[in-house]
Formats: structure tokens, sequence, C-alpha cells
């Protein structure tokens, strides 16, 4: 009997394994599940118990993602404006951020996943300038200069879908933990400077900033997105894998 109790246990494991949507599992703490359901159009439903929608901007097109729809940017001025609450700010809480990339061989131009307007909260990149075809974190002092940085070191330039995340402790100065994740392991991690965060109020773009100009903060994303994911909340290892395990049991594409 304790056999066949732990080969079912096994079984619906690995079943559950192969339902990706948020909203089945892992909702402590989410605060944005936009699963790009929709196909088509220029807005985006939330899953999450939130009411931070999502809208297109700039000519962001539908494509086939890897599980059903996927989000293609051209680099240019495409952009996802994802609403504006304290729960994004690692300034206010814990903070994960997670999306799917496929993006094309790395040029040299910042690609950015995340961002919460420049030089002022954080900006999550899945190319940068400095760091050709590797992700990257920025934490800012609120338009007071100070940062911290932290680089990857596996590549996500080579045109096949990524899983890659940013994770932070809430923001504490000289202390807070910062994780970069990619494909369920650990791409580096770090501890936020000497200086404190503060919450910009300012609202969560995805792909690109369109609200600034000047330095790098404005470049666009090349490349698809897709099942873009956000809690207020500093996963744990295991839960990234964990994650990541759904990602691989998808079956489009």
């Amino acid at each position: 009997m304790k056999k066949i109790f732990l080969f079912l246990l096994a079984f619906f494991s690995i079943v559950q394994a192969n339902t990706f949507h948020v909203t089945s599992w892992g909702v402590k703490g989410l605060v944005g599940a936009w699963h790009l359901d929709e196909g088509r159009g220029l807005f985006l439903n939330n899953s999450s118990e939130y009411p931070y929608s999502g809208a297109l901007g700039g000519g962001v097109a539908w494509v086939t993602g890897r599980d059903k729809y996927a989000l293609n940017f051209d680099g240019s001025d495409d952009f996802v404006d994802l609403s504006s609450g304290s729960q994004f700010s690692p300034a206010n809480n814990p903070v994960t951020y997670i999306v799917s990339i496929r993006m094309p061989a790395a040029d040299g131009t910042g690609r950015i996943a995340f961002v919460r307007v420049q030089n002022s909260e954080f900006e999550f990149r899945y190319n940068s300038d400095d760091t050709n075809g590797f992700q990257s974190i920025t934490i800012f002092q609120a338009d007071a200069g100070a940062s911290t940085a932290l680089s990857g070191v596996y590549r996500t330039d080579d045109r096949t879908w990524h899983r890659i995340a940013f994770s932070m402790q809430q923001s504490a100065s000289g202390a807070a933990q910062i994780r970069l994740w990619h494909d369920g392991r650990l791409d580096g991690q770090t501890t936020q400077g000497a200086f404190n965060m503060t919450d910009n109020g300012r609202r969560l773009q995805m792909g690109g900033n369109p609200t600034n100009s000047g330095g790098g903060y404005n470049m666009f994303t090349e490349g698809d997105m897709e099942e873009p994911v956000m809690y207020a909340r500093f996963l744990t290892p295991a839960e990234i894998m964990f994650d990541y395990v759904r990602f691989l049991g998808r079956t489009n594409n």
C-alpha cells in the first residue's frame, strides 16, 4: 500500500508540474501573472488578485510562443505598461520577477526585461551594454546616483527560449540579498550597497521605458517574451526550479 501511495504521489506531482499557469500553484505573494492567453488586442489580463493589467504600446506584436502566445518586440519603441503598485518596489517588500525570453544574437545594445524608471529603482535586462549576451540587474538609490549592479554568467542570446529571473530581499542598506536566475539555476548573487531605496510610485514597464530619454535606460527589447510573473516574495531556489520545471513542461514549439 505504501508503494502504491508513493507512486501516485509521484505521478500527480509530474502531472501538476506540466500545468504551468500560475493561478493553480504558488499563489503566496503573487502580485502579477500575465499569461498572454488573449492572443490579440492591446491589453493583458492579470490572473492574480491584484488589478494590475497590462497595456501594449509602440506596436508590440502577438506571435506563437512556447506555450500559446508570446509578445514580439522590435527593438525600437515597443513596451508593455504593467501599471503601478507599491508591491512592485523592493523598497516596500521582497520581490521576484520571472519571464521567458527568446532573443537574437547580442549586438551590444541593452535589452530591458523589467524597469521601474531611469535611475530611480531597478533595471532588469536580459542583455546589457557592457555584458553582451548576459542578463543583469541594477538597483538604484532613488535619483541620487548610488547603485548596485550584478551580471550573470549564462548566455541568453542563442535564439532559444530561456526562463530568467531576479529576486531581491526588501531593501536594507548593505544587507539585502540580490540574485539572478537562469533556467532554474543561480546566475549570480550580491548584496545591496550601503544606500536606501525609496518607492518612486512610478509605473512598471516590460520591454522598454518610453518615459525616459538619454542614457541606456530607454533601450527597447528585441525578441520574444512570454509568461511574465511577479511575486512580492523572495522565492527560494526550490521554488525557482519548480517554476522552471513547469516552463519545460509546456508543449508548444
